[in-house]
Order: C-alpha cells, then structure tokens, then sequence
C-alpha cells in the first residue's frame, strides 16, 4: 500500500527487531521513517524533526512511552503531530492512560505485518 502524501514518521522501540521491522515496513508504504532505539534521544530528535506522527513502544528503559509522550506534549510545533502506541500491553488502564496523555491510536504487538502500514495510514489520515 503505498500512501498518496508520504509522512515522516519517527519510529522508537528498545527492540532492534521490532524497530526494524516496523521502519522496513512503512518505507515500503513510502514514508520516511527515522527508527531511534533509546526514548531519551528520541525526544531531542522529535523536538528537531518535527515529524508527522511519532509511533513508540509503551515499554521502554529510560522514559517509557507515556513519559515520553509527556514530555513532549507540551511543544507547540508538536500539536498537529499524530501519536500511535505499539505495545503488547492491552488492558483497558494502559489504554486510558495512554488516551488521557493523547495517544490518537493503538496497535498490538505482535504486529500484522500485512495490515500494519494500512492501520498506521488510517490513523495519521484522521481529521485530516
């Protein structure tokens, strides 16, 4: 599936595979993916890139993905940027918790590998 307007899409997961796994299948979409591996880097690349959507673990060393996602939510560059959680953690509280911090969605691991570029691309096209 390859998507009309490509997006920059920061990609963070402590996993190697997992990381590489998901850039290899959203540049096949024809995005442009920027994989990070350490969410504490992330956050100074995400500040610096100003990407489309950014697309992180919940279970991380370091910040974890809601820390993350707290700090960077108060940057005004960041406002219009689409948030997508890809966790194995799937219980209601981790999804409240991830709503109130403004995730605008969730895929589980482990992921489909054929829909999960179609899944992403629903998500960043809403409200647009």
């Amino acid at each position: 599936m390859i998507v009309s307007r490509p997006k920059k899409i920061i990609v963070v997961d402590d996993e190697d595979v997992m990381l590489k796994i998901i850039t290899t299948l959203l540049k096949a979409a024809g995005h442009e993916v920027i994989p990070e591996n350490d969410s504490l880097t992330a956050v100074k690349l995400i500040a610096q890139e100003k990407p489309d959507c950014l697309i992180t673990d919940l279970v991380m060393p370091g910040l974890d993905g809601l820390q993350m996602i707290g700090e960077l939510k108060g940057v005004a560059q960041l406002q219009n940027m689409k948030i997508i959680m890809v966790t194995t953690r799937t219980d209601d509280l981790w999804k409240k918790m991830a709503l109130e911090k403004g995730v605008d969605g969730f895929i589980n691991k482990p992921l489909d590998t054929k829909m999960f570029a179609a899944e992403v691309n629903d998500i960043i096209s809403e409200g647009d």
